[in-house]
């Protein structure tokens, strides 16, 4: 099984999600969505895979998006696409089978061309299990959005909401 029914849920509750707030402040905030570990995303050693947490982790950036109205506003309207260009996972403790756990996405900067979020893998009572840094950028037809563009599309959000 892959992600698709957790990809699903994230769709369906976060559609409607940025309606009537300010968007570039909900993308400031950090999105928080609450998963458990199934059989399907162990490994041989009976922990998550390290694989499944980079595939989650995707989740959580498509949360934040939706949260923001960037999902909607952009991504629809303008045919932006989100890319990743690099990422790092730190992993400290494992995800066990059947635990539930929290991924926090969060935007910690950007410069010139790319967007920088942290993404944590919480515990039930908050410790970190892991901890991923991402490059982000959007993209179009004509390669990759400069991040002066993407920024300033979250005034275009703001009026398109008053």
């Amino acid at each position: 099984m892959n992600l698709i029914f957790r990809l699903l849920r994230i769709l369906i509750l976060g559609w409607s999600a940025g309606k009537g707030k300010d968007p570039a402040a909900e993308f400031m905030k950090p999105s928080r969505i609450t998963l458990r570990c199934w059989p399907t995303d162990l490994d041989l050693n009976f922990h998550m895979n390290n694989g499944r947490y980079l595939s989650i982790m995707d989740l959580g950036r498509m949360d934040l998006m939706l949260q923001s109205g960037l999902a909607k506003r952009i991504m629809l309207d303008k045919k932006w696409m989100p890319v990743i260009a690099a990422g790092t996972v730190r992993y400290r403790k494992s995800i066990e089978p059947f635990e539930r756990f929290h991924l926090e996405t969060r935007v910690v900067g950007w410069d010139d061309n790319f967007v920088y979020l942290d993404q944590r893998f919480l515990s039930a009572n908050g410790r970190v299990k892991a901890a991923g840094l991402v490059q982000a950028a959007m993209t179009n037809k004509s390669g990759r959005v400069p991040t002066k563009e993407l920024m300033a599309a979250f005034g275009e959000i703001g009026r398109a909401h008053v």
